[in-house]
């Protein structure tokens, strides 16, 4: 079990999908900042897709924050990786991401 943080962490939480607007070619060049920090863009699935693939089981998330609202408003800047998600995905603000290893 792990709590992930979905939201912009550059911008005190204020516009929490902020850092989705940015093509990843200018995130990766002006954005994402070096020395330890890295701000995340994944998304739910994101995870879901890295845990599988890294031999973890039964891997599902539950959703403790969302703002759909604040989804369908940042929908129209968009970066167009992130154009395509659904808003009950698109608008997750923070989840718990389950997954366990399988008995060897």
């Amino acid at each position: 079990m792990h709590l992930v943080d979905l939201r912009d962490h550059n911008l005190q939480f204020r516009y929490p999908f902020e850092m989705l607007t940015f093509s990843d070619t200018t995130w990766e060049r002006w954005l994402n900042l070096r020395g330890g920090f890295y701000v995340n863009r994944w998304r739910a699935p994101d995870y879901v897709l890295a845990m599988a693939e890294a031999g973890f089981e039964r891997v599902t998330y539950e959703v403790t924050l969302q703002d759909r609202a604040a989804a369908r408003a940042i929908r129209p800047r968009l970066a167009r990786r992130f154009q395509d998600l659904p808003e009950a995905v698109l608008g997750i603000e923070m989840m718990y991401l389950y997954g366990r290893k399988p008995f060897a």
